[in-house]
């Protein structure tokens, strides 16, 4: 396994999508985003697609 140092993570803070905002895509991988009405995380793999990384607050803002 070789070790890779990622340096361009991005964070995001936006709406819910029911609140209106759509998390963004193209973004490097790795990139948080932090819905600021609900207070989930979510974290992207591939860039594109963002999966659940702590609900209801449960992660520490800001991520390191």
């Amino acid at each position: 396994m070789a070790i890779t140092l990622v340096t361009k993570i991005k964070r995001f803070i936006g709406l819910s999508d029911a609140s209106g905002d759509s998390k963004p895509t193209g973004v490097p991988v790795g990139s948080y985003f932090r819905e600021s009405d609900t207070y989930d995380v979510y974290i992207t793999y591939d860039g594109t697609n963002w999966v659940t990384y702590k609900a209801f607050g449960g992660a520490e803002w800001p991520l390191v």
